[in-house]
């Protein structure tokens, strides 16, 4: 590792969070997308897949929501902010609206990026979490979330009253810590209070 690479990963961050910032409600509008969501998830990936790491997006329609509290009345919130997971079968909104994050070059930065996190961070020995060498780029995610949550998404995107960017991981393994990184404090008040959040 040198300082030359921090620098060149630093470079590369800002200039993804920048084009993702300035593309995603103008390719999330390309979608088309006629109902009301409850969720736009921006999806970033650990190292177990192989080759390209630009994020995809995933939007998550109210319909979706509904039917995921009318089948698992017991505990529906798995299914609600995992669905690319815990879902797999025709259901109501699903499968849901999904495209590949866009911008120029953005694909090979990403790849970059993940290519210096594993020079800088990594570790010849396979990590028991991944989580602390993919932290920069998981901070500048949820960076976008952040500031995509302050967004007035009329004219973009029908939303629920409570509709939420997330930025994280495919798996769904940090969710948790995702959400708290993603979502503004009010916005994390109110779901909280409708139980939106008992993982």
């Amino acid at each position: 590792m040198t300082s030359k690479d921090s620098d060149r990963l630093a470079v590369l961050l800002r200039e993804i969070e920048a084009t993702l910032l300035d593309t995603i409600p103008e390719t999330i509008l390309k979608l088309r997308i006629d109902q009301p969501a409850y969720c736009l998830f921006i999806w970033y990936y650990d190292t177990t897949i192989a080759g390209d790491y630009t994020p995809q997006m995933g939007v998550g329609l109210q319909v979706l929501r509904e039917a995921c509290i009318n089948a698992y009345s017991d505990g529906p919130n798995d299914y609600i902010w995992r669905p690319q997971q815990t879902i797999s079968s025709p259901f109501p909104g699903f499968p849901y609206p999904f495209v590949d994050c866009e911008g120029p070059g953005i694909a090979e930065k990403c790849n970059e990026c993940y290519r210096l996190m594993d020079v800088i961070y990594g570790s010849d020995m396979p990590l028991a979490d991944e989580r602390p060498m993919l932290k920069p780029f998981i901070d500048m995610i949820c960076r976008v979330a952040q500031s995509l949550n302050r967004r007035d998404w009329r004219g973009v995107l029908a939303s629920t009253d409570d509709f939420v960017v997330i930025g994280t991981d495919y798996i769904g393994y940090w969710l948790l810590e995702d959400i708290e990184a993603s979502v503004p404090a009010e916005r994390h008040v109110l779901l909280e209070s409708r139980g939106c959040f008992d993982l």
